[in-house]
C-alpha cells in the first residue's frame, strides 16, 4: 500500500498522520543508533575508569594512613627519649647546684 491509496482510501489526515508517525520513528531509531549507543557506551567506559583511578585513590588512601601511624609512633619514640633527656639535664643541674652550694658560701665575704 503506497501513500497515495492510503490518502485515498483512508483521507489525507490519516495518511499524514501515518507519514508523520513513521518519521518520528525514524528519527528515533537514528538517534537511538547514533547518539544514545556511543553516549552510552562512552558513560559505561568513564564509570569503569572512575572505578579503577577511586580504587587507586583507596590504596594510596591506605599506604598513608599507614605511614601516618608508623611516623606518630617514631615520634612518640622520640618524645620519650627527649623526655628522659630532659629528666636528666634537670638531675644534672640539680646536682650542680647542689655541688655549687658550698662553695658559693665559701667565697661569700661574712
Amino acid at each position: 500500500m503506497d501513500f497515495l491509496n492510503l490518502a485515498q482510501n483512508l483521507g489525507v489526515a490519516v495518511a499524514c498522520l501515518v507519514a508523520l508517525g513513521l518519521a518520528v520513528w525514524r528519527a528515533l531509531v537514528f538517534i537511538g543508533i547514533n547518539i544514545l549507543k556511543p553516549l552510552t557506551e562512552r558513560h559505561i567506559a568513564f564509570l569503569d575508569r572512575l572505578q579503577e583511578v577511586i580504587e587507586k585513590q583507596t590504596q594510596v588512601v591506605d599506604r598513608l594512613v599507614s605511614d601516618h601511624k608508623s611516623i606518630t609512633d617514631q615520634l612518640d619514640g622520640v618524645v620519650a627519649k627527649l623526655d628522659q633527656i630532659v629528666n636528666e639535664v634537670g638531675e644534672v643541674k640539680e646536682l650542680i647546684l647542689d655541688a655549687e652550694k658550698p662553695l658559693i658560701k665559701q667565697t661569700r665575704p661574712s
